[in-house]
């Protein structure tokens, strides 16, 4: 398990990184955030097809499988708040730091929370993982 931690999941982490880094940027700079946004969208799904080739293929999903997608959907956020921040900004500019500040504390904080969630909803009864940390 420390190969798919080490590898990818830290990987997808540092990617998810980035794109929130444009949480950072001005509001007002809504070309240079959604430029450092969709990058990091399309970096990650050309990373998932580099990893691809490392997992089985399953019919059904695994832990790998929901974190990705997981990591997808935190990774459009920063898209779609740039472009309602920058719009907040023309009518108050205060509003729209306020809303980066609350995205800043919270994205990550949530993310972290939900991939705890599920791997503790697919770990939490399974013998094979059990033993696979012992």
């Amino acid at each position: 398990f420390e190969y798919y931690l080490l590898k990818i999941f830290l990987s997808i982490l540092i990617i998810l990184c980035v794109a929130w880094s444009c949480f950072w940027v001005s509001p007002k700079e809504v070309e240079a955030r959604l430029t450092v946004s969709i990058v990091c969208l399309l970096s990650l799904i050309a990373y998932t097809f580099v990893i691809d080739k490392e997992l089985p293929k399953l019919s059904y999903f695994t832990i790998m499988d929901y974190a990705v997608l997981l990591s997808y959907a935190f990774s459009t956020v920063p898209t779609f708040e740039s472009i309602y921040v920058n719009r907040v900004a023309f009518k108050n500019i205060k509003k729209a730091v306020k809303i980066d500040l609350i995205f800043i504390k919270f994205t990550p904080i949530l993310y972290l929370s939900l991939m705890l969630l599920i791997f503790y909803i697919y770990t939490v009864d399974s013998e094979n993982i059990i033993t696979a940390f012992s």
